[in-house]
């Protein structure tokens, strides 16, 4: 099972995909969301992530804007990562109080002992 945590990283990455592919589309807020149904407000929120989208409305998007679905849902593994490595880096950065030699090694040091976050959905 997910934890809080990490849907509110899917939510957050989902919103970012779809406020990219609408820029790239060249649509203003404002008209996408009239297209999708639903308030501008509602849209700002989707795409900061503070708002799930229902499922029917990700659909929609996608149709919008002539992509595969699954070019719009995040990759969970890809994120996880990330968000393991900001949580290491500001660690070291706290520990090493701005050395950054030691900083630097430190990294070195976990990116050559640690594996990819496997996680299932």
């Amino acid at each position: 099972m997910l934890h809080n945590d990490q849907i509110r990283l899917i939510y957050n990455a989902l919103g970012l995909r779809i406020k990219e592919e609408r820029e790239k589309a060249n649509y203003k807020q404002t008209t996408f969301a009239s297209l999708l149904q639903i308030s501008r407000a509602s849209l700002v929120n989707i795409e900061k992530g503070r708002q799930r989208a229902p499922i029917h409305v990700v659909y929609e998007i996608s149709r919008l804007l002539k992509l595969p679905i699954t070019d719009l849902l995040p990759d969970l593994n890809k994120i996880m990562d990330t968000e393991v490595n900001k949580s290491i880096q500001q660690k070291i950065e706290k520990k090493s109080a701005g050395n950054q030699d030691l900083q630097q090694k430190l990294m070195e040091f976990v990116k050559s002992h640690t594996n990819p976050v496997k996680t299932s959905i």
